[in-house]
């Protein structure tokens, strides 16, 4: 589920809003391998740099509410999110071409949070209430943190993830400040609260109609015989390919009982997914969606991020929505036997 790149993964971030009375930020860094050069802090529409000198450099400034930042080089950039806010913090990290690795941060207590967060919804994985209990965590952290840039950011996996239902989505977004929330994070959860509110399970398949690899239309209504999973993916994701080959299995085992997959796949370039195809003899229906996630058809679908997949049954009832390989092998077993 798409809520581990905030939760599962790791994460770096600077204190919440409710934690300091700070009004000003200082970030002492090292850097643990050799660097001659500049090293550059973005936040909003600010960029500050620093010279590294003996591998130490430091940023000082101020921020109005908690805010995403990047720390890059020429060559270089950050691969973990990085929510600066008025605190001293210290810094350690690695420079690599062209990966800037986070080994330690110190002085700030958000760390502590989010390490809880962590742990409380790996506890969560199997419980029957994880909707109920991880709603009323959000709550309480949204509750205390509305300005905060990571609340926004982290609504949005959820609301992304249908974890919760749309109204329990919307009363977290009702706490959250929007006046200083990314513009691009609300537009994607108001088109999340849409799909949550309009493509829910229990409700009519709208058919697809796309080309297959011969340039052939080809509809999802066609298969309306069988159990259908119409898969979004592409081959530049690697959360796809490997998604891919575990579909790949359950298609192999349910295939010759009533059950299709018509693949949409969402690549720029065709001899790409061509390709793809081929090399993990995909034996599937293959379809492609020109324009990818722009594509009309899959906006219309509410597709927002890959892989992800819709389980349609024989009357065009969507019956599961991004299911992963073992819930769905487990839907397949119930489908397949009605």
């Amino acid at each position: 589920m798409k809520i581990k790149h905030l939760i599962l993964y790791s994460i770096v971030l600077l204190s919440l809003n409710c934690f300091s009375q700070e009004n000003s930020f200082k970030i002492t860094g090292t850097v643990k391998n050799e660097y001659q050069g500049h090293i550059y802090l973005r936040y909003g529409e600010k960029t500050d740099s620093s010279l590294v000198e003996n591998q130490k450099f430091s940023f000082e400034g101020v921020v109005d509410f908690p805010i995403l930042s990047r720390l890059y080089t020429k060559n270089s950039f950050l691969n973990e999110a990085l929510f600066l806010e008025n605190s001293e913090m210290e810094i350690e990290i690695t420079i690599t071409d062209p990966i800037i690795i986070i080994n330690s941060i110190s002085g700030n207590k958000t760390a502590e949070l989010m390490s809880d967060l962590r742990e409380y919804f790996i506890k969560l994985q199997q419980d029957p209430e994880i909707a109920s209990k991880l709603y009323n965590k959000l709550d309480s952290i949204f509750t205390e943190n509305p300005r905060n840039q990571f609340s926004s950011m982290l609504l949005e996996d959820i609301a992304m993830d249908r974890i919760l239902t749309y109204e329990q989505v919307y009363a977290l977004y009702q706490k959250i400040d929007k006046t200083v929330q990314n513009k691009e994070v609300i537009e994607s959860i108001n088109n999340s609260l849409d799909n949550l509110k309009n493509i829910i399970i229990g409700t009519e398949f709208k058919p697809l109609k796309l080309p297959d690899t011969e340039g052939k239309l080809i509809s999802s209504s066609k298969f309306k015989d069988k159990v259908l999973l119409v898969y979004f993916w592409a081959s530049w994701c690697g959360a796809c390919m490997q998604n891919n080959s575990q579909t790949l299995e359950i298609y192999r085992n349910y295939r010759d009982y009533g059950f299709e997959i018509f693949a949409v796949s969402l690549d720029v370039n065709k001899k790409s997914w061509e390709q793809a195809i081929k090399n993990d003899s995909l034996k599937w229906v293959n379809t492609f969606a020109e324009g990818g996630l722009h594509n009309q058809a899959v906006k219309s679908l509410g597709i927002q991020f890959i892989p992800s997949n819709y389980l349609i049954d024989t009357n065009g009832i969507i019956r599961g929505i991004n299911l992963r390989p073992g819930q769905l092998e487990e839907k397949l077993s119930e489908l397949l036997k009605e």
